[in-house]
Parts: C-alpha cells; structure tokens; sequence
C-alpha cells in the first residue's frame, strides 16, 4: 500500500459550491422546528472526491429527489 494519501478537499472549497447553488425556496428543518445544517460530519463531503455523499454539494436541497421505479428512468 503506498503511503501516498489524496488529500481531501477543503471545507472551504465546498461551502464556496453551495453558496453557489440555487437551493429550493422551503425551510430545512425538523417537524419541531429545529434548523437542519446542510452538511454534518467531516471530509468526504457532497459533491466531491469520492462523491459518497452525492454527486451535488447542496445534495437534495438544489433538486427534488425522484423515484426513477415510477418516473421511468
């Protein structure tokens, strides 16, 4: 195993493409109210190497999730 390690991308990096996307016009928040953080945790975030948190920063708060099973895809 090489002792080679890809750095992960900054936080900084990734809060600079979600304020940079257009997030749907609804609060992010629980049933009681409480506000939701966009992301919790540390590296690897969304929309970054190695996108195991999606594919888009801000996730499903920029686009409706859709079932493909019953939108055809």
């Amino acid at each position: 195993m090489s002792d080679d390690k890809q750095a992960w991308p900054l936080k900084s990096d990734w809060q600079h493409e979600y304020d940079a996307t257009r997030l749907r016009d609804v609060p992010f928040e629980t049933m009681s109210g409480v506000p939701v953080d966009p992301v919790y945790g540390d590296a690897p975030l969304p929309g970054q190497y190695p996108f195991t948190r999606g594919l888009h920063a801000a996730g499903y708060r920029s686009r409706l999730w859709t079932m493909r099973m019953f939108a055809g895809f």
